[in-house]
């Protein structure tokens, strides 16, 4: 078996339309990846942890959610405005 690493591959110089490319490609593969991942442990049977709104739940393959923990609102609220007149 031949294994291969990082310095043993041609290095292909990449161009800015490259990068832009690349970051305009990252969220919706990053979506993707994520939710992928989020199916393939409720196809095995695995409970997933998400956060709905602020409230952490766990979610089972069959269906079943369960709270874990409210969190608190991270909103900032304004409770006093000081205004200076020059």
């Amino acid at each position: 078996m031949v294994y291969l690493t990082m310095s043993d591959l041609p290095e292909i110089p990449l161009t800015d339309e490259d990068y832009e490319r690349f970051e305009e490609q990252l969220p919706a593969l990053a979506e993707q990846a994520t939710r992928e991942a989020y199916e393939r442990a409720l196809q095995s049977g695995l409970p997933v942890t998400i956060l709905v709104g602020n409230i952490i739940v766990q979610v089972t393959a069959n269906g079943g959610i369960t709270e874990l923990k409210k969190l608190p609102d991270t909103r900032q609220r304004i409770t006093q405005r000081h205004f200076k007149i020059a």
